[in-house]
């Protein structure tokens, strides 16, 4: 059996296994290493092995986002893992939007295999509440999706159930439906209200060209960087003699969290050793005024091996002259 939570944010968080009420010996639990999740949260994992369940086992967790310890108990036949409430800082999109999300999920297993899931998303845009998403899912496949904004309420149902066989826990999911609505909105607000400064904090990213020998083509591969920058929305833009080069040229792109819950991004392109075209690696981030381009002006390689082979011939010059200025004074001499 395990303990298990996934998506939490920041990554300080305090989980521990007890079983019958006492914790769980570090010796006897393999695990527990913080772990990025690809979505910028944090994960962590404890397992103990069993022969069957003839205890009461509890996964206990406390985290800045919760106002209370979260606790999940295992009792006989009745395997659970937890997964945690995630709330994304706020961020702009395109149509300059603050967005902060709350979302909590949890799975129920049974001899393993995943038996029942279910996810619930509160979202808030401009400090004004959004809509509520819920999901429950069977054996990964979603039975169904409940959905609230503005006070409207949708269903969309995935299974083979008839009409008035899910009426009555339709009934009842709104009645829930708008409890938890208020829990949630609460529970972010709390959350942005405590964490404002870190979460409205800006992080200059760091930006850099780099060109590096791709010893299987005989070329080089141009590598486009932005490292430390939060909040995570950015705009990275790898240009050839001032033109954007195309996506499909282009490997990486992918957003990455890093250790310190800052960001970073990379795109690269392969180029032949032949190249002479100027290359630029240009940002826009909230953090900054203007947009910031860092230059490959030419082949660095090439100017390398060149100031080497200037410097080597000076070198000699010198080691020539010297050496006949030597022999021609002991000549004298």
């Amino acid at each position: 059996m395990y303990s298990e939570t996934a998506r939490f944010y920041p990554r300080h968080i305090n989980l521990t296994l007890f079983i019958d009420g006492r914790p769980v010996a570090d010796h006897e639990i393999t695990g527990g290493d913080l772990l990025p999740s690809g979505d910028g949260t944090y994960q962590m994992r404890k397992s103990l092995e069993i022969s069957a369940v003839k205890h009461k086992y509890t996964c206990s967790a406390t985290h800045l986002s919760l106002d209370n310890k979260l606790d999940v108990t295992l009792g006989v036949a009745q395997p659970v893992a937890l997964q945690m409430f995630a709330i994304e800082a706020p961020c702009t999109n395109a149509q300059e939007e603050e967005t902060a999300l709350v979302e909590c999920a949890v799975t129920l297993r049974g001899h393993g295999h995943v038996v029942h899931q279910a996810m619930g998303l509160f979202e808030q845009r401009d400090d004004k509440p959004g809509q509520l998403i819920t999901r429950t899912a069977y054996r990964s496949s979603t039975i169904d999706e409940l959905r609230i904004f503005d006070g409207k309420f949708t269903y969309q149902g995935f299974s083979n159930y008839t009409e008035p066989e899910i009426k009555p826990n339709i009934e009842l999911s709104k009645l829930l439906f708008k409890l938890n609505y208020e829990v949630c909105e609460t529970t972010l607000n709390n959350y942005l209200k405590k964490r404002e400064t870190q979460l409205n904090r800006k992080v200059k990213p760091r930006v850099g060209l780099i060109q590096k020998t791709n010893s299987d083509s005989g070329g080089f591969c141009v590598i486009c960087l932005a490292t430390g920058f939060y909040p995570r929305q950015i705009n990275l833009t790898l240009f050839r003699d001032g033109q954007p080069v195309a996506d499909h040229e282009i490997t990486g792109g992918d957003l990455l969290p890093n250790g310190d819950g800052t960001y970073q991004m990379r795109k690269s392109l392969e180029i032949s050793a032949a190249d002479k075209h100027k290359y630029t690696c240009s940002a826009t981030h909230l953090s900054l005024d203007n947009t910031l381009d860092v230059a490959l002006e030419s082949n660095s390689s090439e100017s390398f091996k060149s100031a080497i082979i200037s410097v080597l011939i000076i070198l000699a010059l010198v080691l020539v002259f010297g050496t006949g200025a030597i022999i021609y004074k002991c000549r004298k001499g």
